[in-house]
């Protein structure tokens, strides 16, 4: 018999879900064999498998040790390297706010928000590394609960990722970003003299082949709506500086949506101006995530105005200088 103590990290999940977890070897219908077995208890009861189970709940396993090792993946070996805990600094030095459940993450133009191939290095492996360097994640944890980013951004867009570190703070902050009850503000410098406000709504269609979005006046096949708004905060000659407001998420919403519209991100390679983009000093779309407000009933613990705001970095800067927008 063993005993497993419910961590932070994993509390808020059903009990079944955590022990195939916790059996990663152990296919499902041993998991409920051995419930039916009566093989566990949690907090000296036999549970069904569909009890919620919280932080500090005591699972006891009654089984051979043996049996118990063969139902898991040999424990992952985590040295940190010099490069680890550089690393870890130069992510802690980007942390905008975190708690016990969340985290955000002013992510650099360049990064990518998660893989896309095994040898890139992204905001999920950043933010582990990150946790286990100070000690608020263990191999043992990461075993059963897995933080990542909760929102995506383009490679080269930079600002705020919000991040789950705790089950509850994942399942909480997905649910928020997947009902829009967080509101997701970017900044972004455009081509042209926009009006004071546009509230935009048009048809969208992925090309996964050129992974381009491709809008339209109305719907047809395999088109979905979406919905921008935005406000002017600045013009300067040729140039415009607007405040976001994403209203729905689909890929490349904004860049390419105020493509369409005839007001494109200045140097974006994709959906912008080519020689005119080739003019300008620069090398990526002028967009920055700046802000993520909370709705009044969640906001996060120690955040005290509800909001979270990512300063610009320094190519946004230089491109707001030399537009007259600064």
């Amino acid at each position: 018999m063993i005993e497993v103590t419910i961590s932070n990290l994993e509390a808020g999940q059903r009990l079944d879900k955590f022990l195939k977890k916790y059996f990663d070897r152990a296919p499902a219908s041993l998991i409920y064999r051995l419930l039916r077995k009566k093989a566990f208890r949690l907090n000296g009861v036999h549970p069904k498998g569909s009890e919620q189970i919280c932080a500090g709940d005591l699972l006891r396993i009654y089984l051979p040790e043996e049996q118990i090792r063969d139902l898991r993946s040999a424990p992952e070996e985590r040295t940190f390297s010099p490069e680890d805990l550089a690393e870890a600094e130069r992510f802690e030095r980007r942390i905008l706010f975190e708690n016990e459940d969340l985290l955000v993450f002013n992510k650099p133009a360049g990064l990518l928000t998660q893989r896309a191939e095994r040898s890139e290095t992204t905001c999920t492996e950043l933010l582990r590394t990150y946790l286990l360097c100070r000690k608020r994640l263990s191999a043992e944890e990461l075993r059963t609960f897995h933080p990542s980013p909760l929102n995506r951004l383009d490679r080269n867009t930079s600002g705020i990722v919000l991040c789950g570190v705790s089950l509850k703070g994942s399942q909480e902050g997905s649910q928020l970003l997947r009902s829009r009850e967080i509101g997701k503000f970017y900044h972004a410098i455009v081509w042209g003299r926009t009006p004071d406000t546009v509230d935009e709504r048009a048809w969208f269609r992925k090309d996964t082949g050129k992974n381009r979005a491709e809008f339209f006046r109305g719907p047809g096949e395999g088109r979905s709506e979406v919905h921008t708004a935005f406000r002017t905060l600045r013009r300067s000659g040729g140039y415009s500086l607007l405040e976001v407001d994403l209203l729905t998420g689909k890929t490349h919403q904004i860049r390419a949506h105020l493509a369409y519209l005839g007001w494109p991100v200045l140097g974006d390679p994709k959906y912008g101006p080519r020689k005119k983009n080739d003019a300008v000093s620069a090398k990526r779309q002028m967009l920055h995530a700046i802000r993520l407000e909370f709705p009044e009933d969640h906001v996060p613990s120690g955040l005290a105005d509800g909001s979270v705001t990512a300063p610009y970095p320094e190519d946004f800067r230089k491109a707001l200088r030399e537009t007259g927008l600064d």
